[in-house]
């Protein structure tokens, strides 16, 4: 008896082992494919940064500040290696380890007004992202296992009643309930398509635009230059400019990138200021343009939201909708007896590791 269960087992649970081989195999080819993709924009993320935020200190031959740049993200663990070469392969400046494979070394050239002044080569820290992928294996072999193991028990439990269920008559479906079936399944397919296909059209033609106000008046033709070379860090195009408010337009493929490209670039206007010590009040507001609403109704609430800003970045509810699950980022809620609730929400910061570069990145603009 005991040996009849035992083979039960067997032919019970081998396809079941099988299928569950096959289906760790290509989840956690999934999840790695997710986790290299996230890595690699992350990587895409801090060398476009860094690029750009050295391309002042590389052009001035300021060493001491490209050292303080590269060992203050070294020191953070982002980085595991970073130097700078100008175009002739001289290096002048490193930080870091130096004995990292050549493969793991990412090179981006670094421009200043559209001449290439030097070269960037850093590695990145992945020792988290393997970590986390290791846990991720050994937590799901153990469920599977686990699983196995309660199937077992219960074949060997209750082998009989399994033994009459396999040898029992079923009765065939008829021709009627298999076109019905396939009727439903066709429907419920062709609806998915549809709620699918959807927001991606809806994602097609988005931007953002960014209202930015400086008070009093007369200090925007001041510090205009600087506003522009802070700006042009992140892929603006600067629409109007006319002696009252900065229009900007922020445009990208990806959508959760272009949203940051604009948060960066409202966060450093105001850390530029703040460092100036003076009593000008920056107002900045973002907000989403679809290919369906009106461009000039869409700047009118851009304006009323920057409006009402104290030195602060506003967005709509719109565009929070787009970024809510970037972890980047640190959003809270935007109380104001003009607005209602959930309607407008304010940007306090990066989270720490990229909130660094954009104090970098004002330290170096405060002082042009």
């Amino acid at each position: 008896m005991h040996r009849s269960k035992a083979k039960l087992i067997l032919l019970i649970l081998f396809p079941a082992v099988v299928s569950l081989m096959l289906s760790i195999f290509l989840i956690t080819s999934f999840v790695y494919g997710e986790l290299r993709e996230q890595r690699e924009h992350f990587t895409q993320a801090i060398v476009s940064q860094l690029t750009a935020s050295t391309a002042d200190y590389l052009v001035t031959e300021d060493l001491l500040g490209l050292n303080v740049v590269l060992g203050n993200l070294v020191s953070e663990g982002d980085l595991i290696f970073a130097s700078v070469y100008k175009t002739d392969n001289k290096l002048v400046a490193q930080a870091g380890k130096t004995g990292v494979r050549q493969e793991d070394i990412v090179t981006r050239d670094i421009s200043f007004q559209n001449e290439t002044a030097g070269y960037l080569r850093v590695v990145v820290n992945q020792s988290n992202l393997d970590e986390t992928f290791r846990q991720l294996i050994a937590v799901f072999i153990l469920v599977h296992l686990l699983i196995l193991g309660a199937a077992a028990a219960f074949v060997w439990g209750f082998a009989d009643l399994i033994f009459l269920g396999l040898f029992s008559i079923r009765r065939p479906q008829t021709d009627e309930t298999l076109s019905s079936s396939s009727a439903e399944d066709s429907g419920a397919t062709q609806t998915a398509s549809n709620d699918a296909a959807q927001p991606a059209r809806e994602a097609d033609d988005t931007h953002l635009i960014m209202v930015m106000k400086i008070r009093p008046h007369r200090w925007l033709a001041t510090h205009e230059d600087r506003i522009a070379s802070a700006l042009s860090l992140y892929r603006c195009q600067v629409e109007v400019s006319d002696g009252q408010d900065i229009i900007a337009k922020f445009s990208a493929a990806d959508a959760e990138d272009c949203f940051y490209d604009a948060i960066c670039a409202g966060l450093l206007l105001i850390q530029v200021f703040e460092r100036l010590n003076t009593t000008i009040n920056i107002k900045i507001g973002i907000n989403l343009v679809t290919a369906s609403e009106h461009i000039d109704a869409c700047r009118k609430q851009t304006v009323y939201i920057a409006s009402i800003a104290e030195r602060q970045l506003l967005i709509s509810s719109d565009a929070y909708k787009i970024c809510r699950g970037d972890p980047r980022l640190l959003i809270t809620d935007f109380h104001n007896s003009l607005t209602p609730t959930g309607s407008v929400y304010q940007v306090e910061s990066l989270q720490p590791a990229y909130q660094k570069l954009i104090e970098l990145q004002a330290e170096k603009l405060s002082r042009s």
